[in-house]
């Protein structure tokens, strides 16, 4: 699957540890990414959630309706890999605290997200 240049170094880091990506929409290029725990014959299983790259501003969100800045693609990659290390079969719906105050995630707004 072709994934845009940014997303690459995301991929790489979920990818090496064991764990899924698709786009968004699934089975696209997409404009943002999807991480996952588990894979079937069918497609992506378990904990999952998306990361979006936007205007040189990256994005976490939950299934659960939850937006967090990240940092940049390294820290996507990273807390990815934790938070999947943590919950992998599982779909959580929010990030646990642990996970935010180590990685010093901030609450996004749609406005953030959809460059205003």
């Amino acid at each position: 699957m072709f994934f845009r240049t940014e997303y690459k170094p995301v991929v790489a880091a979920v990818e090496s540890a064991g764990f899924h990506v698709t786009g968004m929409p699934i089975g696209s290029g997409g404009d943002r990414i999807v991480c996952a725990g588990e894979r079937f014959s069918g497609g992506l299983s378990g904990n999952s959630f998306w990361i979006a790259e936007r205007k040189g501003k990256w994005f976490l969100g939950t299934w659960g309706g939850m937006l967090y800045h990240l940092d940049d693609a390294e820290c996507a990659g990273a807390i990815a890999v934790a938070w999947l290390s943590k919950n992998r079969s599982k779909t959580v719906s929010d990030i646990d605290v642990a996970l935010k105050a180590q990685f010093g995630l901030v609450a996004a707004t749609d406005e953030d997200f959809e460059g205003e």
